[in-house]
């Protein structure tokens, strides 16, 4: 590459770069934070615990006390959490060494990105496509967020990156790149099976069969098969059973009791969440570049542009299969991104034909760009503005009056975000027969009580029979065996 496309891409990726650092060091209170309370929580207690003693399997469990049996979590690969421990041990246990992780993946899968597309097009593509899929709400949001999808998207393009190279130049040693990335793929994200499905179909439409790599083909057919036996058998020595993991993959395929939706309501939902997320400019020139296709409809268009086989072919599965995972997760059209960015960029160069006059073309061009950043930015600051109510002043007073080492009971299920900020071992009780039967058996030290409609006699009893105070509403009852039982 020359000097001044370096220099012209450096800059737009470190622009991109602000985008994702902004408000990074907010707490989890955002759309979708609860996720990076969750990592946070696989990843302290790894520190805390031990990889050892934790099986290197994510737990939920707070506080510092050892649990008799850890609370495991296997719905998804663990190396998000494992990249968070290492995160949290050289920076220190923060939201932004948290998100730092997704950030990073994030940056390396633009330079990725712009690789693929100057690969298999030209510059002005290739930077083009980087400016619609780096500005979008979609990325600058959710490229940061702290889950499998920004980590993935790196393995993604790298993947593809390294394909791509290897059908051009037919080296054996490509196949091998391949391989290091589908083993780190699979120990990200449930979707590099689908990208093993797609990447397969691709391979026997794109290579002639008698030039057909053996080695790439047992990659993409063996190796999700050998994922899977080392998944389950990873599950079985874990739990002991598959029953958690069958139901919940279940409860994904489609409507259940919680979320009940046609594939009427489902597509109109997705629809719309594309305007929003991908910008109605980028959905719009997306829909002329697949009319386009379909009025030039020959063969050749399609042997050259296949690799939409790929770009539109994963994240269709991945909404479609799991239908309800995808209804209650808007970041589950992540994957659409390449697909929008590239089909936008080729609309908007294929009207260049009909606007042949290039002062004409230059001034269209400016203002679709100015629409498209007005847009992006008012959508991304939309997603900024959410806060997700947790209760933090709560949360910061049961960490003064406790250790981390100490137990606590309360009347009401702690949201994700809270619990974070908690960080105690807690027990959930309804009634005083529970709580009676819960402090035997335990040194518990306080009990949180919220306003709940139902639990008057808990609180009742709790509020007369132990010293207790009144913070923003919530009563905490001290329970330690010190203190002066009311008579």
């Amino acid at each position: 590459m020359e000097k001044k496309e370096i220099i012209l891409l450096l800059a737009i990726i470190m622009i991109v770069t602000l985008g994702l650092c902004y408000q990074i060091t907010e707490s989890w209170s955002g759309w979708f934070d609860f996720n990076g309370a969750v990592y946070s929580r696989f990843a302290k207690n790894f520190l805390t615990f031990g990889f050892l003693k934790t099986k290197m399997t994510p737990t939920w469990d707070l506080g510092n006390i050892v649990p008799e049996h850890f609370n495991y979590y296997m719905h998804h690969p663990p190396l998000l959490a494992y990249m968070m421990a290492m995160s949290f041990k050289i920076f220190g246990i923060h939201e932004w060494s948290a998100r730092l992780v997704p950030v990073i993946f994030s940056i390396t899968a633009l330079f990725l990105f712009y690789l693929i597309a100057r690969f298999l097009w030209d510059k002005t593509i290739a930077f083009l496509s980087l400016i619609f899929l780096g500005f979008t709400p979609m990325f600058l949001y959710y490229g940061r967020m702290v889950n499998q999808e920004p980590v993935f998207l790196f393995f993604y393009f790298f993947i593809i990156y390294f394909y791509l190279r290897f059908l051009h130049e037919n080296r054996k040693s490509y196949v091998d790149v391949i391989l290091i990335g589908f083993i780190f793929a699979y120990l990200t994200a449930w979707q590099a099976v689908y990208l093993s499905i797609v990447m397969l179909v691709h391979y026997l439409v794109s290579a002639h069969k008698d030039a057909r790599n053996k080695k790439l083909t047992k990659v993409l057919v063996l190796v999700p098969l050998l994922f899977f036996v080392l998944y389950a058998a990873w599950i079985y020595f874990i739990k002991g059973s598959f029953a958690e993991n069958i139901n919940s993959i279940i409860s994904r395929f489609g409507p259940n009791t919680v979320h009940q939706f046609s594939w009427i309501d489902f597509f109109r939902l997705e629809i719309s969440r594309s305007k929003f997320y991908f910008s109605v400019i980028i959905c719009i020139f997306t829909l002329l570049y697949i009319i386009s296709l379909l009025l030039k409809g020959n063969r050749s268009i399609f042997l050259r542009e296949n690799i939409y086989i790929i770009f539109i072919g994963l994240p269709l599965i991945n909404v479609l299969f799991f239908r309800e995972g995808a209804w209650e997760h808007d970041y589950q059209l992540y994957y659409f991104l390449p697909f929008f960015a590239i089909a936008a960029t080729k609309a908007l160069l294929w009207l260049r034909n009909y606007l042949r006059n290039k002062n004409i073309f230059k001034i269209f061009v400016l203002g679709v760009f100015i629409l498209f950043f007005t847009e992006s930015w008012h959508n991304f600051n939309s997603l900024q503005a959410f806060q997700f109510n947790i209760d933090r002043p709560i949360a910061d007073k049961i960490n003064s009056v406790t250790l981390p080492e100490e137990e606590i009971v309360t009347n009401i299920q702690i949201s994700v975000p809270t619990s974070w900020y908690v960080d105690r071992k807690y027990t959930v009780i309804n009634n005083v027969e529970e709580f009676q039967k819960i402090n035997v058996k335990k040194e518990l030290v306080f009990a949180v009580l919220f306003p709940r409609p139902g639990n008057e006699k808990l609180m009742s009893f709790l509020s007369n029979n132990y010293p207790n105070f009144t913070y923003r509403g919530v009563i905490f009852c001290n329970l330690r065996r010190t203190a002066l039982l009311k008579k």
